[in-house]
């Protein structure tokens, strides 16, 4: 079988409709639009980790930027936990594309994504957030005092 080729969305009235199956068209408008709003979002999570944050539910956080080590790897935030003393932590990405979270996990096997609808409000982000830990088997609830 013959592989699709990718053009422009603005190229297809270029190609016969009849060979329109042997093409994938690509609309970079769309593209960037949504890579926008996907980078939009995830300003939005970091700032309801840092109100977890103030409130005592999440020792720290990290956001990688985009484009590090961290982010390439697949981790868009890193938090920690203390319980009983003891340092967690847990890192994953966010997205709000469907098609992106499915070929996170081919990209990224063993890591961990949280798929979240752009027009959430700070309680649900919080409320994933707080579930991928519990997924994941970390503690939840406010945080221990460190003691040495």
């Amino acid at each position: 079988m013959r592989q699709k080729r990718w053009i422009s969305v603005s190229k297809k009235r270029q190609v016969k409709k009849n060979r329109h199956r042997d093409f994938h068209f690509h609309d970079s408008d769309y593209a960037d639009r949504r890579s926008r709003e996907g980078r939009e979002f995830e300003a939005r999570v970091s700032g309801v980790l840092a109100m977890m944050q103030d409130n005592g539910k999440i020792l720290r956080f990290k956001s990688h930027p985009p484009g590090s080590f961290e982010d390439s790897d697949g981790d868009d935030f890193t938090v920690e936990f203390v319980q009983n003393c003891t340092p967690h932590s847990a890192s994953f990405g966010v997205t709000i594309s469907w098609e992106s979270y499915k070929q996170y996990f081919k990209k990224h096997p063993g890591k961990e994504c949280i798929k979240m609808e752009s027009n959430y409000n700070d309680e649900e982000i919080e409320q994933a957030a707080l579930s991928l830990v519990q997924r994941i088997g970390l503690p939840v609830g406010p945080i221990e005092p460190n003691q040495p």
